[in-house]
This record gives structure tokens, C-alpha cells and sequence, in this order.
């Protein structure tokens, strides 16, 4: 009688929300199958009604479960239930757009073994869908992280960065299903609060920008998430000695308005925030953008003269 094969464990689940992108999920699943120097899972949650069409898996590749919850109860919660699901021993998320190094996961690891850390986040590269370089961010030192998460939100490329312990991310009690765009930065404050973090200088993610993201498609008023948001963070304030950035969050959402040409929605952004938390810088902002003057451009790293080979094959595909 054959002996069965005994079935590996997953060191890594890698945890993939998806609202139907089958389009763009292609290439990022790919760039997580690829990873190199360690065993996973990918899981992919499904948060609408399309099945996963069968040719986005080689025939017998048998590391990708899918899940299909019930009903959409939005991104924060499929990634829950990837928490929930994972067999390994840690926990990275990719979103259904961006992309990874193939030694991102590996180098991770060993960072977070150096320095016994609970999480890991690396550098990321902005770019846009040909792999042309648009804004480059450089992962903050662990020392300080909590008081400068404060500021903003300062993980590169969110929720496609990270990898934590599973239990930790259990421990923590994940993201907070309440908020949309806020779930990230909430949950990076927790876990700062709660447990050491580690960081890979080089950049090993690609954090692809387009007019499909969710600030820009998503209608809620931004400002009903981000007051829930100050109130829920507020404890957590006072025990780190620090109040968030308001002013540097309205002028981030701005700005994102304002370079995908919805103006309209930029200065309705400024003048509500502007009055909402008596800010007079906000208000001029929204004077500037009302007379149509470009905004003063802000200090940024160097942006490379094109983007590392691996992000390039990603756009040759």
C-alpha cells in the first residue's frame, strides 16, 4: 500500500480580499505563489457573489483556498475571516492590486526573528499600472512607531506590507469591521501599542495606484469613518502622550482627490474639515483649490529612474 505523502504546514498564510478583480488578481496571486524560501497558503476571500474564474490556477496548484462568506460585509471583515482561517503560523495581507518581491515574505522572516518581533513591514514603491515610479515610502523605524503613527499613517502601501504571528493578530482582535478606510491605521496603533515590530529597509512592495481605489470610488462621507476613527484612538492618545494628525490626514485626502481631477470633492473635504476642527490652514487650502492654484509641492524621497526589476516583469506581463 503507497505511504501517503505527509502534507506540509504553511509557515506564511497569505491572506488576499477581493471584490471581483479577477482582472488584477491574476498577476498579484502569481507574485504571491512565487514567493521564494518559504511554505504557504493563499487564502482568498471573495467578498461578492462571481466565482473565481478556473484559469487563474495552473492545474493541480493546490496552495489557494478561496472563500466565499455569506454576504459582503466589506474588506475588513474578509480579512478577518482570513485570520480566522490561517494555518500558518504568521499572517501576511496583499490586496488584489499590489505586488511583492519574490523574497519579501523570506526577508521579512528572518528580520522578524532577528529582533523578536511580532510584525514586520518593509519600504514600498508607488507606482502606477505600467510600473512607472510614482511616489517612493521608506518603512519607519520601529523605535518610536507608536507616537508616530500619530502623525499618519506611516505603514508603506497599507495592509499589502504587512506580516504579524497569527495569534497576535487573534490577540489584538484583528481589524475593525466599523471602518473602511481606516481599518489599516487603526489597527497599526493597536498593534504598536501591544507588540515589537521590525522593519526591512529595501523596497519589497509594489503599492499600484489607479482610479479603482477605494478613496476614490468609495461615496460614504469620508469625514463619518475619521470622526468614529478619533473617537475609538482617543485612549490610546493619552496613555502614548500624542494627538493625531488631523490637519496632515485632510490634506492627504485631499490631495489624492485633487490629483485624480475631483476638485469638487477636494474643497468640500477642506471647507468641512476646516470647520469641523477649526483649522485655518485647511481653509486656505480649500481657497486655493477653489481658485484652481497648484499646491506647493512637499518634500519627498528620490524617486529612482525606474522601477526594480522585478515590479518591471509584473508590467511586461
Amino acid at each position: 500500500m503507497p505511504m501517503l505523502e505527509k502534507m506540509v504546514e504553511p509557515e506564511v498564510t497569505v491572506v488576499m480580499p477581493t471584490y471581483q478583480r479577477w482582472s488584477r488578481l491574476g498577476r498579484t496571486l502569481q507574485c504571491a505563489l512565487d514567493q521564494t524560501g518559504v511554505e504557504l497558503e493563499v487564502l482568498i476571500v471573495s467578498d461578492g457573489e462571481e466565482r473565481m474564474p478556473p484559469d487563474l490556477l495552473e492545474p493541480g496548484e493546490d496552495r489557494v483556498r478561496v472563500i466565499y462568506p455569506p454576504e459582503a460585509k466589506g474588506v475588513a471583515h474578509a480579512r478577518n475571516l482570513g485570520i480566522q482561517e490561517a494555518r500558518g503560523r504568521w499572517v501576511a495581507f496583499l490586496d488584489d492590486d499590489d505586488l511583492w518581491a519574490p523574497d519579501k515574505l523570506s526577508r521579512q522572516l528572518d528580520a522578524a526573528r532577528a529582533s523578536e518581533a511580532s510584525w514586520v513591514f518593509t519600504s514600498a514603491l508607488a507606482v502606477d499600472d505600467r510600473m512607472e515610479p510614482v511616489e517612493l515610502f521608506r518603512a519607519p523605524k520601529p523605535e518610536g512607531l507608536l507616537p508616530a503613527l500619530f502623525e499618519y499613517q506611516r505603514i508603506p502601501a497599507g495592509c499589502s506590507n504587512v506580516l504579524a504571528l497569527t495569534d497576535f493578530m487573534r490577540e489584538v482582535g484583528g481589524f475593525d469591521e466599523s471602518f473602511y478606510q481606516l481599518a489599516d491605521w487603526e489597527l497599526w496603533i493597536r498593534m504598536a501599542a501591544a507588540g515589537p515590530a521590525a522593519c526591512v529597509d529595501d523596497v519589497l512592495v509594489a503599492y499600484v495606484q489607479h482610479s479603482g481605489s477605494m478613496l476614490l470610488t468609495h461615496r460614504e462621507w469620508v469625514f463619518d469613518e475619521f470622526n468614529r476613527f478619533l473617537a475609538k484612538v482617543r485612549p490610546l492618545e493619552r496613555s502614548a502622550g500624542r494627538k493625531l494628525n488631523i490637519e496632515g490626514y485632510v490634506f492627504w485626502v485631499a490631495g489624492r482627490l485633487e490629483d485624480a481631477g475631483q476638485r469638487g470633492r477636494a474643497i468640500k473635504v477642506s471647507l468641512y474639515a476646516g470647520v469641523r476642527y477649526m483649522d485655518a490652514g485647511v481653509l486656505v487650502n480649500a481657497f486655493r483649490l477653489a481658485l484652481g492654484i497648484p499646491r506647493r509641492p512637499v518634500h519627498s524621497e528620490p524617486l529612482p529612474s525606474e522601477a526594480p526589476e522585478w515590479m518591471r516583469e509584473f508590467a511586461a506581463s
